[in-house]
């Protein structure tokens, strides 16, 4: 049962961390993510909230090529640039078959860990 207040934001379950063939992914996020049935469950999630016409957001990260807006000096993040990982436009930040955005529903892009920072998600929700 979906409360009839609330909203499923979805973060960053997008190719390049959960597909094995993804770059961040085929180093071992895919496989941990594949273990716990995340998108077989998130995709569980996502029909019951549809089916409820709650709000759903699709929250990915994303950059653009040349990772002009990462402000984050993170080990993670140089490691993202290294591998060219989470480039807007590319397949890695697409989401997987069960989990595409339908249409209506809101593709929020954070070029960081917090979704609210930078991207409207705040407002959208209020």
């Amino acid at each position: 049962m979906v409360p009839e207040d609330s909203a499923l934001l979805l973060l960053d379950l997008q190719n390049d961390m959960v597909s094995p063939e993804g770059k961040v992914g085929k180093a071992g996020l895919a496989k941990a993510a594949e273990e716990r049935n995340v998108v077989a469950n998130a995709a569980r999630v996502l029909a019951a909230f549809r089916e409820a016409g709650r709000p759903v957001f699709h929250i990915r990260l994303g950059f653009r090529p040349d990772y002009a807006d990462s402000l984050s000096v993170a080990p993670r993040i140089a490691r993202l640039k290294q591998n060219g990982a989470a480039q807007i436009g590319t397949w890695g930040t697409e989401f997987p078959e069960a989990l595409r955005p339908a249409d209506g529903e809101i593709v929020v892009t954070k070029q960081g860990v917090n979704p609210f920072f930078n991207t409207g998600l705040l407002s959208q929700l209020h």
